[in-house]
């Protein structure tokens, strides 16, 4: 039995896994509020944490239990290639200890490695560009040149392409690129600086231009 965040409490059944907590209304009586039906094993809880370990014979459980409602999710299981009755993981998840019954000692073990599932979406250079959030729409902008790539942040898909050619009117007729770019408040407008960069590498800043979302949730020019 355990008690998670001080006001529910954890019962390991015969068969099933029990949740309570207090309900205010009946003089804060202890009733059930969900279950895990099926699952015969031992649970292991640190206090602080949100995730709970249930072992049994042949597989091992992890939970994690929402902080508001309680409500535990299955974030994932193994198998219980150990053979342990109990498993122990720390907050950091860098350090397991496993305990079998009648064993005379405890197995430690280690985290060798992270994988942060991390895959390559796009393979184009983007060095020197610059991008901002539009969650408002779903979707995030990059500028690179005097270009704006606008792709789905879910998807990744290209939504929107923007073309912000545009030369210098100055005696040196230089061609002028998308130096930075910002998002207003609410995301419905994007506004760029356009300029060049001299021998120097300074940033010369010769137009201000402002994009405006449409109906159609597609950006076009408002202003320069």
């Amino acid at each position: 039995m355990y008690i998670l965040f001080e006001e529910a409490l954890i019962v390991r059944q015969s068969s099933s896994i029990l949740f309570f907590k207090q309900d205010p209304e009946h003089d804060n009586e202890w009733k059930e509020y969900t279950r895990i039906d099926n699952m015969r094993g031992q649970i292991f809880f640190i206090k602080g944490n949100v995730r709970i370990q249930i072992v049994t014979d042949t597989k091992i459980f992890f939970y994690l239990i929402d902080p508001n409602t309680f409500m535990p999710a299955l974030e994932n299981s193994m198998n219980n290639f150990m053979g342990c009755s109990l498993m122990m993981i720390g907050r950091r998840v860098r350090f397991g200890i496993t305990y079998k019954t009648n064993q005379p000692g405890f197995v430690i073990f280690a985290r060798t490695s992270y994988h942060n599932f991390k895959v390559t979406i796009d393979t184009n250079n983007w060095e020197g560009s610059c991008g901002v959030n539009l969650s408002e729409i779903n979707s995030y902008a990059i500028a690179r040149c005097d270009e704006i790539s606008i792709f789905d942040q879910n998807t990744y898909e290209l939504k929107d392409h923007i073309h912000c050619h545009m030369e210098d009117e100055g005696a040196n007729g230089n061609h002028l690129e998308i130096l930075y770019m910002t998002a207003s408040h609410d995301q419905k407008r994007i506004g760029l600086t356009m300029g060049f960069k001299n021998n120097k590498e300074v940033k010369v800043v010769k137009n201000i231009v402002v994009y405006k979302l449409n109906e159609d949730n597609k950006f076009e020019h408002e202003v320069t």
